[in-house]
């Protein structure tokens, strides 16, 4: 029976704590959408059937904190006090000092900072949990800051360093405030000293300490110190990423860290080490993307299966389904078997670039471009300070090139205003001598139709742009991500092309020119057509790669190729397995999607590009589809002719310009068709076929030439 009776009591403490928990829950519920009195109504139910002090003091901490968020410190504070005094009744210290952290932020917002610094270090002493001691200390370093009283925080942390071994923030919080009081070899001691306690050295508390120091000498004009203790936080950086299994967090570190590369390229940049900022260059752009392409290297079982998982280690991050663990498992231990190859070399991927093309290296922060600059045997490092009026002309141009940007003459004043200023602050740096542009962008400079630049000022009349002269008639250009991304290890030379060329059952999403565009393919090159019933995703997927040529001309955008029947998704794309020189994306939007700083954009063209596409033709935005079948027309007759990409674009384009008429001279109609990857040219039948005509004639002509001086002797 007493046994029974005790069981009961148990059940029914557990029913009131689950009824508080769930009362509690939606209370905060009502907190996060700043609904107060709702969030008041049930952490007071939740008090009313609260039975223990433990569970009266949770409830008494989330009405202190409600009180907080409405700006009352005062009756917070009452209530933080209650729930300090229920914690300590039943002898809970932790959950006592973690409610002193939130007092002490409580009075620090009233102004009251003496109490706030009282209630904060109860906090430190009575806890012993790390998480609470390092936000105690954290809190009191805040608050030495907050009133300015340096010295006195210095003599404070310094104390605590003879009664507490092994806390890393104190020396850190320490640092800090020497750095306050302009004390640097004592702050340098310091950090070093955190970062010996820590004594992890790939971890992201280590990137952390390294970074603090590294921007503190920085600020003071130690460039060569900031320069080493970049480094050693990059190194960490790297290291910490291939510890990641997972694409997503190797992505989401890569946008953490960015601010240490980017102070590390500014930091290289005022030293006018450009061997050190062209490492850096490469270290920091787009290694996910150049990872995934370094897997194709790997036998085509392992790859494919690599890509697989990875396409379900999304899927289960977004809760189609479980067993995340057991893929990455998986994951890992195919990695163990098959590594994937080390980086390549950028100097080997420079060496092997056309010696006309220079290329250009952009870095991007709020208040700084900084342009790497690399022709031949010159390289050069230009700083320039930016601000709010570069920005707002990127915004404006990317916006409204896209918009066709002619609706009314001062919007196209606008508009060409800021295609002239962006124009100025790049074309300045950009070799004199050079006609081939390898650009290399960050950030919101992937929104930029570079080609579309222009030293031309507005006209008075509206949508002018008959004598406008553009970035593109001085140089063929193309993008990458990063120079280390560029693919050159072709294996196959085919010369095959398909195109697949679907014919839509409504009328109005009927592409009128979609034919010609692949006529013309067909034209220059031996070429498989999948056209109306035959263009379908299934014929995709089994046949696109056994060619070396692929053009795709249908609806689309930044994560769909749209057939008629089917639609290919950019993440079904991880099944191709290519190895082919250029892929032609006539796609509206195939060059757009979720644009991340260090990575460019994820869209349809990058998914080509890691499946094994040397090279990616693809569109910004709806281009309409006739400019597009013109300049795609003379692209591949200049491409048949020999003509690297780059160069067969920029005369596709320029030839366009000189034979439309005004309006289609906007930068709407011709400058959404970038080329992404390697530009060399390509091994055309034709140029194969004049090479061998050539060998034949010459030897004709010998063997001729021979029979009739030997007839002179017979």
């Amino acid at each position: 029976m007493r046994l029974l009776l005790v069981v009961l009591l148990s059940f029914s403490v557990s029913v009131c704590c689950a009824q508080v928990d769930s009362l509690l829950n939606i209370g905060r519920g009502y907190a996060g959408n700043r609904d107060f009195e709702n969030a008041l109504l049930y952490f007071n139910k939740a008090l009313d059937n609260s039975k223990s002090s433990l569970d009266n003091g949770r409830v008494l901490n989330n009405i202190g904190l409600l009180y907080m968020l409405q700006a009352n410190q005062i009756k917070a504070i009452y209530y933080f006090d209650s729930a300090i005094n229920r914690y300590l009744k039943v002898g809970n210290i932790e959950l006592a000092a973690q409610t002193y952290l939130n007092k002490g932020s409580a009075y620090r917002r009233n102004g009251q900072f003496e109490k706030a610094s009282e209630s904060y270090k109860l906090a430190f002493s009575k806890s012993k949990l790390r998480r609470t001691k390092k936000s105690a200390l954290n809190n009191i370093g805040r608050l030495t800051f907050s009133t300015g009283e340096y010295q006195k925080g210095i003599e404070y942390f310094k104390s605590l360093i003879e009664k507490t071994v092994g806390v890393y923030q104190i020396h850190q919080n320490l640092a800090r405030l020497y750095a306050k009081t302009n004390q640097i070899e004592s702050a340098v001691n310091s950090y070093n000293k955190a970062i010996r306690i820590y004594g992890i050295q790939f971890s992201p508390v280590t990137i952390e300490l390294n970074k603090e120091l590294g921007d503190m000498l920085y600020a003071t004009g130690m460039l060569k110190d900031a320069t080493q203790v970049y480094s050693d936080a990059l190194y960490s950086c790297d290291q910490l990423q291939k510890l990641y299994l997972i694409d997503q967090t190797k992505l989401k570190s890569g946008e953490m860290y960015k601010d240490i590369y980017l102070s590390a390229i500014e930091c290289a940049a005022k030293l006018k080490n450009d061997v050190w900022m062209l490492n850096l260059m490469e270290r920091f752009k787009a290694p996910v993307l150049s990872e995934k392409i370094r897997e194709n290297a790997l036998p085509d079982s392992v790859k494919i299966e690599l890509k697989k998982l990875d396409h379900e280690i999304t899927k289960a991050l977004t809760n189609e389904f479980d067993g995340l663990d057991r893929i990455i498992e998986i994951k890992e231990q195919l990695l163990e078997s098959y590594p994937v190859p080390e980086p390549k070399n950028y100097k080997e991927v420079i060496e092997d670039l056309p010696n006309d093309m220079g290329i250009v290296h952009y870095a991007l922060s709020d208040s700084l471009l900084t342009t790497f600059i690399k022709y031949g045997d010159h390289s050069e490092t230009i700083l320039q300070p930016i601000g709010k009026q570069f920005y707002n002309d990127v915004e404006l141009v990317s916006r409204n090139t896209k918009m066709f940007s002619g609706s009314t003459l001062k919007k196209y004043k606008h508009y060409m205003n800021a295609l002239n200023r962006l124009y100025l602050i790049f074309r300045a740096n950009y070799p004199k001598d050079c006609k081939r542009l390898l650009i290399l962008p960050y950030g919101e400079l992937y929104r930029i139709p570079f080609e579309a630049l222009t030293n031309t000022e507005a006209s008075n009349r509206w949508a002018d742009y008959t004598n406008v002269n553009y970035l593109v008639n001085d140089y063929a250009i193309s993008y990458s991500a990063s120079i280390s991304s560029l693919q050159t290890d072709l294996e196959r030379h085919s010369n095959k092309a398909v195109s697949f060329v679907p014919s839509y059952s409504v009328d109005t999403l009927q592409l009128r020119f979609n034919k010609a565009e692949a006529e013309e393919l067909s034209r220059n090159f031996d070429t498989d057509i999948f056209d109306g019933e035959k263009a379908t995703s299934e014929n995709f997927f089994n046949e696109i790669g056994n060619y070396d040529i692929i053009s795709v001309i249908s609806h689309g955008n930044s994560g769909e190729i749209v057939l008629d029947k089917d639609t290919i998704h950019a993440d079904e794309l991880y099944q191709l397995n290519l190895n082919n020189s250029l892929t032609v994306l006539s796609a509206c939007e195939s060059n757009t999607g979720e644009l991340q700083s260090v990575e460019g954009y994820f869209g349809t063209a990058r998914k080509f590009i890691e499946a094994g596409s040397h090279s990616v033709l693809a569109s910004g935005w709806a281009i309409p589809d006739e400019s597009t079948q013109k300049i795609l027309s003379e692209f591949y007759a200049n491409l048949s002719n020999g003509d690297p990409k780059d160069i067969a674009l920029q005369k596709a384009k320029v030839n366009f310009l000189n034979n439309t008429w005004s309006v289609h001279r906007s930068p709407a109609f011709w400058s959404g068709v970038v080329l992404i990857g390697n530009s060399t040219k390509l091994n055309t039948p034709s140029s194969g076929y004049l090479y061998v005509v050539l060998v034949v004639l010459v030897f004709f002509f010998l063997i001729t030439f021979v029979i009739k001086y030997l007839r002179r002797f017979f």
